[in-house]
């Protein structure tokens, strides 16, 4: 027997760019006997778009955990054309039957300039030859990624990587900090920055097993880090600038290397001979050639932006340190969000030589609470590198900046965040430091990022 259920047609995204796509002959029907539910629609339009679901009762949706077990032309970049999605209710939703044909199915389609929050690339086969756009998903929240726990499960720090939408675009966001927050120091000097495109940025740190993905779980490269235990969830660390974008033996660059931004967002091919006769990992060639996408470090202003998540404070929950909130001081609020040298189980002091024991230092990541944007450990874990060369921070308002010039004695840096070895201060949003591109440390990593056109 075959149930006919009431029927919504698509909504379209928020942003047009292009010609808008649409969802037209939307249908419903379940069969009882084997519980699967079929949906069929059709995309308009002269462009491809991407195609999410989302199922209704009594007005109500019941929710995108219900909605897990998917399969066929959902959640996903769809040709135009007719297509069909196979639902099994039983499987993740207690109603499995919708006997009483009280039901509404919603079929959106979103243009790929203006895509749903959340991007899942399946990197767990490395470099084989299937297509990347086979690998790449679309989830309007973070509890419809299809693992149980959603973002929550291992497998989205492991062999998925996992990437939230930032909205940027032309919103100008306060970055720095003022000694109303904190105190008040160049390097972090309160000025507007506005982005003229939004972007991704992964809602994890890179941890060690998506590092060795990347590299070759063989490559000597594979596996830098110092901390090993739980090394699959681990963040990466100990991983130089250069090990990430390379540098080339051009005579004309500074310093013999081509390093942003001189040459753009361009990175140089894997196992490209460095300036000393000897191989650089040059990790982002290879994220790209796996996903197919032109991942890279986030820009000074991306990291802080994403960081700050939509508030105005100078902690990941929008409220300042030096202020009390609900009687509570910075210091016990900072501890819900961050790994730092206060619960890292690091002996003495942050200016200790001592390092802790392979259990301690970094945490998995996600251990502690993501900010407003669902995005984990912007604060503490590791530290993490971004494009930009180090300098401080003026007053002038800004428009996508691009960090200071090369500097003629070669290019410091920036890495954002704090870490699980800096003090209570030193793990707040707008906490930037620099270091030489070709130095590595036991508390930095990174996160990828992703500018959308």
């Amino acid at each position: 027997m075959k149930k006919t259920a009431v029927l919504a047609a698509c909504v379209l995204g928020a942003v047009a760019c292009g010609a808008d796509p649409g969802v037209e002959n939307v249908t419903f029907s379940q069969d009882a006997s084997l519980f699967q539910a079929t949906v069929t629609y059709t995309l308009t339009g002269d462009e491809p778009a991407i195609v999410t679901m989302d199922i209704a009762t009594n007005g109500a949706s019941i929710g995108a955990a219900n909605i897990r077990a998917l399969i066929g032309d959902v959640n996903r970049l769809v040709q135009p054309g007719d297509h069909a999605i196979l639902w099994r209710p039983d499987r993740s939703w207690p109603g499995n039957l919708l006997t009483n044909g009280e039901l509404e199915v919603s079929v959106k389609a979103w243009p790929e300039c203006n895509p749903p929050d959340y991007m899942m690339i399946d990197i767990s086969l490395g470099s084989q030859s299937i297509p990347a756009t086979n690998r790449v998903t679309y989830y309007e929240c973070a509890d419809a990624i299809p693992f149980p726990g959603g973002v929550t499960n291992d497998l989205c720090k492991t062999d998925y990587l996992v990437m939230r939408r930032c909205h940027a675009t032309g919103v100008p966001v306060r970055i720095g900090t003022s000694a109303e927050e904190h105190w008040a120091e160049a390097r972090w000097t309160p000025h507007y920055v506005t982005l003229t495109n939004d972007f991704w940025i992964g809602v994890y740190e890179v941890t060690q097993r998506q590092y060795q993905h990347f590299c070759g779980s063989t490559n000597s490269f594979a596996t830098p880090s110092y901390f090993t235990v739980d090394a699959a969830t681990r963040p990466v660390e100990n991983v130089m600038y250069i090990d990430l974008r390379g540098w080339s033996n051009d005579s004309s660059a500074t310093n013999g290397r081509k390093l942003w931004p001189e040459t753009g967002h361009e990175v140089l091919p894997y196992d490209c001979i460095g300036k000393w006769g000897h191989n650089h990992t040059n990790v982002l060639w290879l994220v790209r050639k796996i996903t197919g996408m032109d991942f890279d470090l986030p820009t000074d202003a991306q990291w802080e932006i994403a960081a700050r998540a939509g508030k105005g404070g100078n902690l990941p929950d929008g409220t300042a340190y030096v202020k009390t909130v609900n009687g509570e001081a910075g210091i016990v609020r900072v501890k819900r969000f961050a790994r730092f040298f206060k619960n890292s189980q690091i002996a003495g002091n942050s200016q200790t030589n001592a390092w802790p024991a392979a259990e301690g230092g970094t945490a998995k990541v996600g251990s502690y609470l993501p900010n407003a944007w669902g995005i984990y450990d912007m604060c503490g874990n590791v530290a993490e590198w971004c494009l930009d060369n180090y300098g401080n921070f003026t007053t002038d308002s800004e428009i996508d900046p691009l960090g200071p010039a090369t500097p003629a004695g070669g290019a410091i840096r920036v890495y954002r965040g704090g870490s699980w070895m800096r003090e209570t201060w030193e793990v707040e949003v707008s906490e930037r430091r620099g270091m030489n591109p070709n130095l590595a440390a036991r508390d930095i990593g990174f996160r990828l990022c992703l500018t959308i056109q």
